[in-house]
């Protein structure tokens, strides 16, 4: 298949293809150090970024201006400066916020998280409020400690939300998933619980399924976080050693990571736009949109509150209920909360384990930040909620977009996305020379 950007795709997965928050990691040792100072003192981390040290911003943002320049002045293809010149910028603005966290500059870091992630929606945090005060209310009934919200939040602002989705939206939907998980999956020996081998295994296969042999997974035997993640730089699914689930919530996982994630990539990449395989700008709100609605498909009878949480905790830092959080401020809300869905599910968690989930949150929604300015924090998290509503409203007006989700790495929500996807299906009306 000819493709409009071969050239222009070689030189940008050389330089572009980083992922911002890929360098807010520290090691397990010095993560577990500060998790129990802070235990202690309750005094806000200070998180380090060795693999930041080492990145020169500044010589990749040189290489990308030119690159950018060189597509401004040379290609006359509408559809790839229509991609390219964006996306650009989009790196460019992670490079800004990197550079935000090494310098210390915290209203720069701000700045650049709300360009890249925007802020949470209010409609959004309001209905979570709502739906947390509910709840206080019912469990107050049966054990009365969790009045203590109500000093940390102000509820003022909670709302329900009206909106729902058509039965025969949802059953598009969920047959088009099931469809492509019938391509992905094929094992009949069904277990109660996978662990992480059995989870390398069946994620394995589902590639092969794929017919992908640049990506592979791979098991971190040293992780600080349960989460498994798809790192499109490297081409590596990474599952946590300690991660164990049931066969539902397995499901759900291989739809996500390889049927969406990899499967996006991998589409993206065969297709004559070669950019869709490393992603459009800002399509990451999309996609992970497109991968929790698949989840939820498989796991609809698993409860997993953590994605609103983490849009409401945002709001929360950013002060939509009227104050400004830091670290530790929030780390007690995290705590209370983690608290009331425990007892909301049904099951036991200790406080120890309650308090090792809440520092896990937090330093996600801090990283990159000094996690004690007051509103200053990541706004990353954000996009799950946000793209999982965006990306159901737009399938409940177009429907027709279902067919078209694994084309690519693009946001579905997004007009400016569509149009480019539209231009690639009528190449007559791209006009010019393919490079």
């Amino acid at each position: 298949m000819q493709t409009y950007d071969e050239g222009w795709y070689k030189r940008f997965r050389r330089i572009g293809s980083f992922q911002a928050y890929e360098y807010y990691v520290d090691s397990l040792k010095k993560l577990d150090r500060a998790r129990r100072a802070f235990f202690v003192d309750r005094e806000n981390p200070t998180l380090e970024y060795p693999k930041l040290e080492f990145l020169q911003v500044g010589r990749i943002m040189s290489h990308l201006t030119r690159l950018r320049n060189d597509i401004y002045k040379n290609e006359c293809n509408e559809v790839v400066r229509l991609a390219y010149l964006p996306k650009i910028d989009e790196k460019l603005s992670e490079l800004r916020l990197l550079e935000a966290t090494k310098k210390n500059d915290m209203d720069s870091f701000l700045k650049e998280t709300k360009i890249l992630y925007g802020y949470p929606d209010r409609s959004i945090f309001n209905n979570s409020l709502h739906q947390l005060r509910e709840l206080i209310h019912v469990l107050k009934n049966k054990r009365n400690d969790f009045g203590l919200m109500y000093d940390l939040i102000n509820f003022s602002s909670a709302e329900k939300d009206q909106s729902t989705i058509p039965n025969y939206v949802f059953d598009i939907v969920a047959n088009d998933t099931v469809d492509l998980m019938r391509n992905l999956y094929a094992n009949e020996k069904r277990k109660d619980f996978y662990e992480s081998q059995d989870m390398l295994e069946l994620f394995s296969d589902a590639l092969l399924q794929l017919g992908s042999n640049e990506w592979f997974v791979h098991v971190n035997k040293n992780s600080s976080s349960s989460a498994i993640s798809a790192n499109q730089e490297e081409r590596i699914v990474t599952i946590p050693k300690k991660r164990s689930v049931s066969h539902d919530k397995l499901m759900g996982l291989i739809v996500h990571e390889i049927g969406t994630h990899v499967s996006r990539a991998v589409m993206g990449e065969r297709s004559p736009l070669k950019l869709l395989g490393l992603g459009l700008n800002k399509y990451e709100k999309g996609e992970e949109g497109v991968a929790t609605i698949r989840e939820e498909i498989f796991s609809s009878n698993i409860k997993n509150y953590s994605r609103a949480d983490s849009h409401m905790m945002i709001g929360l830092v950013l002060g939509y209920d009227g104050k400004r959080r830091d670290f530790s401020e929030l780390f007690e809300i995290a705590c209370l909360l983690l608290r009331i869905r425990n007892k909301q599910s049904n099951s036991p968690m200790g406080t120890m384990k309650i308090k090792k989930l809440a520092w896990n949150r937090c330093v996600r929604i801090f990283r990159g930040t000094d996690c004690k300015t007051k509103g200053i924090c990541f706004t990353k998290d954000s996009i799950y909620e946000r793209g999982n509503r965006e990306v159901w409203q737009e399938l409940v007006n177009n429907p027709y977009e279902i067919k078209r989700l694994n084309r690519g790495k693009y946001d579905p929500a997004n007009k400016d996305h569509q149009q480019i996807i539209t231009m690639l299906d009528n190449p007559n009306n791209l006009g010019i020379d393919i490079i």
